[in-house]
This record gives structure tokens, sequence and C-alpha cells, in this order.
């Protein structure tokens, strides 16, 4: 093939040069012609003039930039000609297919909508909160055991009041999550109860697990702090493989913005949610206030919402007057649970309709 190009080149040049030889005669004609008209018969003069016109014509047609895309053309149709050719994909090529083929494995669906009922008082907006680090006390506990809205305990394991706060918290009929400990940025090491990306698989499920066994009757699990493990694949499928076995439910807590906890979870088939947003990053009730407010209009906008608080002496405030207005609010409050089951039933909706 390179020898073929090759003669093609070369025929083009001995076409060129002996167009500009020519070219190079008829310009002395012409130039007589421009001179001494008088000395050539008419119908010479003719075919000059003619003559002069298509060297112009032709100069311009074989400028330095045409020459060059003459050439250009020459190898853009030698190449397609060979690529019309099937080859056999390169060993590079089948590793890239594989590649994306895993890609697309491991990224789950994006997170539907949520249909609402309608035609009943419960067609509003729905907003579930989550009170996130509960076992360390029991005095702010109790108090917001105390109140009567819809909300969602997470439990750490293996603190001082763990028990006695999940306790409290089935005895007044609060569902509660395991609020898994794992690795942060920040996190030199693993840490004795941390879920951590140098652990193994078989390591990280049974910390998980024994975490679960402390707290038996938590309906779900999130991820307390985590900015690391929830971004690393390989700490977050064993951890994911626990939690389907019991048939919980997951939520990633969204500590960093490269948590795919959420995507592992909805690829293992696990019934999971998303914290999209923490409402008391101050401890001042009147910044909680102001959060609070946009919180309620992202979930109305959206259809529905998962944020975290936590337990705090200015969020019990916080809490406290929200127990008393709540129902008047454009949203309605629900448990992680509900949100859950309204979710599945709207999928289901959804499925049957397409």
């Amino acid at each position: 093939m390179a020898r073929h190009y090759k003669k093609t080149t070369n025929t083009l040049i001995t076409i060129i040069k002996t167009a500009v030889l020519l070219f190079a005669c008829s310009a002395v004609l012409v130039a007589v012609h421009s001179s001494y008209p008088s000395l050539l018969p008419a119908s010479v003069s003719k075919h000059i003039e003619y003559t002069k016109n298509y060297i112009l014509e032709t100069k311009e047609k074989l400028s330095g930039n045409n020459l060059a895309n003459i050439e250009a053309d020459m190898v853009v149709s030698k190449d397609k000609k060979e690529n019309t050719q099937e080859t056999e994909p390169s060993a590079e090529q089948k590793d890239n297919k594989k590649q994306s083929a895993d890609i697309k494995v491991k990224t789950a669906k994006k997170e539907s909508p949520i249909v609402l009922p309608s035609g009943s008082g419960d067609d509003k907006p729905i907003l579930a909160i989550i009170i996130d680090d509960g076992g360390a006390q029991l005095e702010i506990t109790k108090e917001v055991a105390a109140l009567n809205m819809p909300m969602t305990w997470a439990i750490m394991p293996y603190e001082r009041y763990t028990k006695e706060s999940a306790k409290i918290a089935e005895y007044n009929g609060i569902p509660y999550l395991l609020h898994l400990p794992m690795q942060a940025e920040i996190d030199d090491d693993n840490g004795p109860f941390l879920i951590g990306v140098k652990m193994g698989r078989d390591e990280i499920r049974e910390k998980t697990a024994k975490a679960m066994d402390e707290l038996p009757g938590a309906v779900g699990v999130n991820n307390h702090r985590g900015s690391r493990a929830t971004s690393d694949w390989d700490a977050m499928v064993p951890v994911m493989d626990e939690i389907r076995k019991r048939e919980m439910i997951f939520v990633d807590s969204s500590t960093s913005e490269k948590s795919i906890a959420y995507n592992v979870a909805k690829a293992a088939g696990i019934r999971t949610l998303k914290n999209r947003g923490f409402l008391d990053g101050t401890q001042n009730k009147d910044a909680i206030e102001a959060r609070f407010t946009e919180i309620v209009k992202n979930t109305v906008k959206h259809g529905s919402l998962v944020v975290i608080c936590h337990f705090r002496p200015a969020t019990l405030l916080f809490l406290k007057s929200l127990d008393k207005r709540h129902e008047g609010l454009p949203v309605r409050l629900v448990t992680i649970p509900e949100m859950i089951k309204i979710k599945t039933e709207s999928e289901k909706k959804d499925e049957i309709s397409r």
C-alpha cells in the first residue's frame, strides 16, 4: 500500500511539472500578444486569450494550500479504504470494552421522583428527618423521644447508651438505623470499630455483622462520617452484602460528594435513600430554622427529601418548636420506613403504567 501511494504521488508531481512548463510557454505567447498584438493572427490571439484565462484559473487551483489539500484528500481516501476492511480489535481495545462493561454494571440508575397518592390529605410532599449520633448521651434522647412528630433515629454501636437508646426508641415506636462508623478522609488508620479501606472484605463483613448484632431492632443502616470509606467500591460491597442478607434499608448520609454508597446499594437491590442536606451545621436555633425553611422549599420542589440533624441542645430546641407546628407545613413529615414504602409503591405504579 505504501508503494502504491508513493507511485501516485510521483505521478502527481510529474503532471504538475508538465503543466508548469506548458504554462511558461503559454505565458511567453501571452506576453508577446499583450505587447505586440498586431504580430499575431486574430485566430491565434483568440486562443491566447482563452489560454490566459485558463492559466489564471489553474494557478489558483494549484496554489500551495490547494496542493496540500489534494495530498490530504489522497491520504484520507487511502485511510477510508483501509478502514472499511474488518479488523480484529486489539487486546487494549478489548480491555477498554471490558472496563466499560464493568462500569455499567457498577452504575445504578438515578433516583426516581416519588409520585405521591392523590385525592387525600396525604398528597403533600414528604420529608424524612433522621436524628444522628444516638447512644452517646441520654438526657436529650429522652426529650426527643417525648415529641409526637414522625422521625427516625440513627444510633451508634458500642456507645455508653447504645442499648438503652434503642430501648427508648422501641418503647416510643420510633424506628432507628444502625449508625455505622466508617473511615473519614482525615482518619489515619481504620480504628477499632470503623469500616476502613485497608480492610479485607471478610473483615468488613465481620465488623458490619457484629455492629448489626449490637442493635438487632434496627430497620436499616446509615454511615457515621465515612467520607473515605463510602467512596471506595471494595469497602462498600461487603457492607451492602450484610445489609442485603438481613433485608435492611440503607441511607447514604452523603458525607462526601465522592460517595458511591447509594449506587452500590441500588446495584445490590437494597431499598435505599440518600441524605440531601444537614439541618444543624451550626448550633444556633435561628440558623437551624432558616436552614429548615430552605429544606421545606426544596422538598416542595422535588416531592420528597431526606435530611439529617443530631442529638444536640440547639437542635432539640428547634425540634420542640417544629413538633408544635409540623402539621401546618406544606410538607408531610414521615419516617424512613414510611418513605421507603411510598417510594416502592410509586415505582410499582410507574412500572405498570409503562
